[in-house]
Parts: structure tokens; C-alpha cells; sequence
């Protein structure tokens, strides 16, 4: 490169996809976010401490996020409110055509 690059290595994306059974059916649910990674890191960590704070975490003990403790619209939205570029994929391609 003829310049340094970036600390931060620029705007980046994260996919999630988590498959299991909800409710004796299965399912398979896809999140993502695009920003820098300091901007998403930052506001899902707000995001997980407010939910602490309010006690709107589902469970008590250690665990992370995925373990769906946190109702995901609700963490999504509270991403959106702080500029974080967060979606849920929904559908599949057979759904498309």
C-alpha cells in the first residue's frame, strides 16, 4: 500500500446464523450488522449493559447474547436508535422465486 492503512481496517459486516428448535419446530435465524467494527462493538455492548441495567434480560448467570436473553427485535432496534446498521434476513430463496 502506498499509504498506512486504517486501525480499524475500515467499514465491516458480521452474519449470524443460528439454526435449532423453538417451540418443537425448527428454525434458523440470520442477523447482521455493517459498520465500523469499534461503532457495532461499542453499541452492542450499551446495548447488553442497558438491558442489564432495566432487567429486561432474560436469565441470570453467565452466558452471551446468542443465548437469545435478550429478545433480538428489541436489540436490534436499540441498535438502529444508535445509528448501528442492523437487520434480520427473513425468507428463504424458495420464498423468493
Amino acid at each position: 500500500m502506498l499509504w498506512p492503512t486504517d486501525p480499524e481496517g475500515g467499514a465491516g459486516a458480521v452474519r449470524v446464523e443460528v439454526r435449532g428448535d423453538r417451540d418443537g419446530a425448527r428454525a434458523v435465524e440470520v442477523l447482521g450488522a455493517l459498520d465500523w467494527p469499534a461503532v457495532a462493538a461499542g453499541g452492542v455492548a450499551a446495548v447488553a449493559a442497558l438491558a442489564a441495567a432495566r432487567g429486561t434480560i432474560g436469565r441470570i448467570g453467565a452466558f452471551g447474547l446468542a443465548d437469545r436473553a435478550v429478545p433480538t427485535g428489541a436489540l436490534l432496534a436499540d441498535l438502529a436508535d444508535r445509528g448501528v446498521k442492523a437487520a434480520r434476513f427473513t425468507g428463504s430463496p424458495s420464498e423468493a422465486a
